[in-house]
């Protein structure tokens, strides 16, 4: 594919020459909403870790963790989609400000991590900062909001398990 000369980097690429049915035509404009949907809510939450005096994946990591006990550092990384250098990294700002601890394994390989109290504290502030309604839901009337919501429940589904297929 290519981009129109001079086109900025939000236009589109151009689609190969030839008929493209309604069916696809709508279902690739659902896509490309939903991408900038999810940018815009990348920057969301964002602010949010900011406000926190978190990064993106510190807050990724805190909501990753939850409740549970003792999950290992590469289950975060796999949670994160990144390396285990990188978990390491945003492990030890954690730790150092008292958010996550870690702790031995029965294999002394594997390094466990877990919340602590504050930590879990901070985490269901954050969650219920994010979980926070934005403006353009607000908008919406209550009906159209049902229908988001149904909606996304209903994608989200499918994408879970087709993850879990894959």
């Amino acid at each position: 594919m290519r981009k129109l000369k001079g086109a900025s980097a939000a236009d589109r690429p151009i689609r190969p020459a030839g008929p493209i049915g309604e069916d696809a035509r709508v279902a690739e404009e659902a896509a490309r909403a939903l991408f900038d949907l999810l940018l815009a809510q990348k920057r969301v939450s964002q602010g949010v870790a900011k406000e926190f005096g978190l990064t993106l994946q510190q807050l990724a990591a805190l909501r990753s963790l939850g409740g549970a006990k003792g999950i290992p550092m590469s289950a975060l990384a796999d949670a994160l989609s990144c390396d285990a250098a990188n978990v390491t990294a945003v492990v030890d700002k954690l730790e150092a400000r008292g958010l996550v601890r870690r702790s031995a394994s029965r294999d002394r390989r594997v390094r466990l991590l877990e919340t602590t109290a504050r930590g879990a504290e901070l985490r269901e502030r954050l969650l219920a900062r994010l979980y926070e309604p934005t403006p353009w839901i607000t908008a919406l009337d209550p009906e159209d909001q049902r229908t988001l919501r149904d909606l996304l429940r209903k994608g989200l589904d499918r994408a879970l398990t087709a993850a879990t297929i894959a």
